[in-house]
């Protein structure tokens, strides 16, 4: 066991910022009926453990993408069980995420939402309230910092 602090990192070399995206399609009722999750390689059965998921002739999802498909899927989750909640349950909610990392090291240094909704009863200020809820759930759920810069971007359809 080690008494050093979680953030004291090696150090390493800057290296290109990575981009790593995810889209979460739940268009039955949510939180019932079913979702489903994309990434950005359009690859999920695959999964490579380098961040960068080095170029091949193969499709494969790399770590990132798992990263931004999970934040994507728990927002989700949390924003149909507070929809339900106030009283306006979606017919429809998709999430699509985008995370940059600043290298292979999976240091996140932006992170974008965009999450549209298909909910009756009611309106865009509303349900961007909820969605800001639910982010703000997820990142309570996940017991971690808020993201570095996160951009979310709501439409109500």
């Amino acid at each position: 066991m080690s008494d050093r602090d979680v953030h004291d990192r090696p150090a390493f070399r800057a290296a290109p910022a990575l981009v790593r995206t995810a889209r979460i399609s739940w268009l039955t009722d949510p939180p019932r009926g079913h979702a489903t999750v994309s990434v950005g390689s359009r690859a999920i059965a695959a999964v490579s453990m380098s961040a960068g998921g080095a170029a091949s002739e193969r499709r494969v999802t790399n770590p990132g993408e798992l990263m931004a498909a999970a934040h994507g899927s728990a927002v989700a989750v949390l924003l149909a069980q507070i929809l339900v909640r106030d009283g306006t349950p979606a017919h429809e909610l998709v999430v699509s995420t985008t995370y940059t990392f600043a290298s292979e090291w999976l240091e996140v240094t932006d992170s974008e939402l965009y999450v549209e909704g298909r909910v009756a009863g009611t309106d865009p200020s509303r349900f961007e309230r909820a969605a800001l809820e639910a982010v703000d759930r997820c990142t309570e759920s996940f017991g971690a910092p808020a993201q570095p810069r996160l951009r979310l971007t709501t439409r109500l359809l």
